[in-house]
């Protein structure tokens, strides 16, 4: 891994959490 890559990758990683935490919220309040 080049130092190129590290934007793209924090990037998708950042896309990942983001959407993690969203789904686990809209599921939290849509199951309780």
């Amino acid at each position: 891994m080049t130092r190129t890559y590290l934007p793209g990758i924090l990037a998708m990683a950042a896309i990942v959490v983001a959407s993690n935490i969203l789904v686990q919220f809209l599921f939290g309040q849509w199951l309780t």
